[in-house]
């Protein structure tokens, strides 16, 4: 894991949602879980962590500026596609890059990562 980490907010009122979405969607590992606040290591070791923090509040659904590389932009599409968290209209298959959603609005980039 990288010493990096990504911070995220959540409405307490979804947490766990967002806990599950991103260790069994994503593939990343809860370290750890309290009311507050959850960490998670990356599910890569060059993949930074994420700290997720809990706000007794709803949020404005935005974009983090966080992007995820991936090397087969069709298996990720359709897998998080027919999940239901691809935004409508975020494809561009030009940029071969797509927007997803986490339970609480958090809006994260997939980027296919081109190797010369």
């Amino acid at each position: 894991m990288t010493d990096q980490s990504f911070k995220l907010f959540s409405p307490r009122s979804c947490m766990d949602a967002v806990i599950a979405f991103y260790r069994d969607e994503l593939g990343f590992e809860l370290t750890t879980n309290t009311p507050d606040e959850a960490v998670f290591s990356g599910p890569s070791p060059n993949t930074p962590g994420l700290q997720l923090y809990a706000v007794d509040r709803d949020l404005k659904k935005s974009r983090t500026g966080i992007e995820f590389h991936v090397t087969n932009f069709e298996a990720a599409l359709k897998e998080l596609g027919e999940a239901g968290y691809v935004i409508p209209d975020s494809c561009s298959f030009e940029e071969r890059s797509f927007r997803i959603a986490d339970p609480a609005g958090n809006q994260i980039i997939f980027r296919e990562l081109m190797l010369s």
